[in-house]
C-alpha cells in the first residue's frame, strides 16, 4: 500500500485520502441512527421470538402494534387443544341459549292459548226462544193506570182496567215497535191488558190486509201466575171481539161453547174456536201450539168468522196486540213485546203500519 501510494502523484493523494475519510466518517455517523431505529421499534417484536418481527404488510404491523398496546404483559398463545375446547364451550353455551329462547317462546304461546280458551262464549239461543233486543233508551214510561204513548195512528196503552187498588203496573216504551211492563198482580179476574193499538175503522169489503209479526218474552212463571199474549180485534161499537192467542200460562182453555176444532187459518192450526156472550159476541181462537214469535194474519181470521156468520158487525174497527194479566203471584214481574211490526191497508190504497 505504501509503495502504491508513493507512486501516486501528490496532487492525487490528497483527494483520495480525503474521500476515504469521508466514507469512513459517514458510516460511523449512520451506525447510531440504524441502532436507534431498531431499538425504537419494540412494538414490532413478537414475544414468541428473540428477533424483530418482520411484517409483510402495513396492516400486519398495525395489528401487532395494537396487540402490544392492549396487552402490556404478553401471555403465551393457547395451544390448539385449548382453542378447540374453548370453541366447543362457546358452541355449547350458544346452543343452551337457543334452547332457552325456544322454551320461553313455547311457554308464551301456551299461555296465549290458555287465555284464549278461557274466554267464555255464550251459546246461541235455541230455536223458538224469545230473545230480548239490545237495551234502548226509553221514549216514554208511566205507572198511571191508563198511561198511553201515541205516534201517528198507533197507541201503546198501559191499560190497567181491572185494577183492584192493591196492584201496580208500569209501562216502559222503547219505541212503537218495542215495550215492556213491570207488573205486580194477585187475586182473580183480569187486571190489565197493555197493548199496541190501531183503528182502521174500515168495512170488511174494503179491507185488503191486516196482520202483524211479534216476538214476546215473559218472566218465569210461578204456580199462581196467570197470563196470555193475545190479539184483540173489535167491530164497530164493540159488538164483536175476536181474540187470537199466541202464548199463555198455565192454560188457554176457551170459555163458552166450542164451535170448531183443528182449523187452519193464515197458516196457523187452531185446536179450538170458542164462542161466548157476556153481553157482546166473543170468539176465541186457541192455537195447537204456543209461539213466542211468529206472524198472525188477522184479516184472514176475521174473514173466516164473517164468512160463517159468526160476527154481528163485520166492520174492521180496531186491531190490538198485547198481554192479559190476571196474576203474577203478588210479585213484580216483567213482560216484554220485544219486537212488533203491524200494518193494515184498504182497497183504495190507504192504511198504516209500524
Amino acid at each position: 500500500m505504501a509503495s502504491f501510494l508513493s507512486r501516486l502523484r501528490p496532487r492525487w493523494l490528497v483527494p483520495v485520502v480525503v474521500g476515504l475519510a469521508v466514507v469512513l466518517g459517514g458510516a460511523a455517523a449512520l451506525a447510531p441512527t440504524i441502532s436507534g431505529n431498531i431499538a425504537g421499534n419494540d412494538a414490532s417484536v413478537d414475544p414468541r421470538f428473540d428477533g424483530p418481527l418482520i411484517s409483510s404488510s402495513p396492516e400486519a404491523s398495525a395489528s401487532a402494534s395494537a396487540s402490544a398496546t392492549a396487552s402490556p404483559s404478553p401471555t403465551p398463545s393457547p395451544s390448539p387443544s385449548d382453542t378447540a375446547a374453548a370453541e366447543a364451550a362457546e358452541a355449547e353455551a350458544a346452543e343452551a341459549e337457543a334452547a332457552a329462547a325456544a322454551e320461553a317462546a313455547a311457554a308464551a304461546e301456551a299461555q296465549a292459548a290458555a287465555e284464549a280458551a278461557a274466554v267464555s262464549v255464550a251459546p246461541p239461543p235455541s230455536a223458538g226462544t224469545p230473545v230480548a233486543p239490545p237495551a234502548q233508551a226509553e221514549v216514554y214510561s208511566s205507572c198511571n193506570t191508563f198511561g198511553e204513548y201515541t205516534q201517528s195512528d198507533w197507541t201503546i196503552y198501559n191499560n190497567v182496567w181491572g185494577n183492584q187498588g192493591n196492584n201496580s203496573q208500569c209501562l216502559h216504551v222503547n219505541s212503537m215497535n218495542s215495550w215492556y211492563v213491570d207488573s205486580t198482580q194477585s187475586g182473580g179476574g183480569i187486571k190489565s191488558y197493555p197493548n199496541t193499538s190501531v183503528r182502521p175503522r174500515t168495512p170488511l169489503s174494503q179491507m185488503a190486509n191486516a196482520g202483524f209479526t211479534y216476538n214476546t218474552s215473559s218472566a218465569p212463571a210461578a204456580g199462581g201466575d196467570w197470563w196470555n199474549w193475545t190479539a184483540d180485534v173489535w167491530s164497530t161499537g164493540n159488538q164483536d171481539e175476536v181474540m187470537i192467542f199466541t202464548s199463555w200460562y198455565p192454560s188457554a182453555n176457551g170459555w163458552g161453547t166450542k164451535i170448531a176444532s183443528n182449523v187452519t187459518i193464515g197458516g196457523i192450526l187452531y185446536s179450538g174456536v170458542y164462542q161466548a156472550d157476556p153481553g157482546w159476541n166473543v170468539l176465541q181462537f186457541i192455537p195447537a201450539n204456543q209461539n213466542h214469535d211468529g206472524h198472525v194474519d188477522v184479516l184472514a181470521t176475521w174473514r173466516w168468522a164473517a164468512d160463517r156468520g159468526l160476527l154481528r158487525n163485520t166492520t174492521f174497527d180496531t186491531m190490538q196486540f198485547g198481554l192479559e194479566i190476571t196474576s203474577t203471584s203478588g210479585q213484580q214481574k216483567r213482560y216484554s213485546l220485544n219486537e212488533y211490526h203491524a200494518s193494515w191497508t184498504n182497497t183504495s190504497g190507504g192504511g198504516s203500519g209500524i
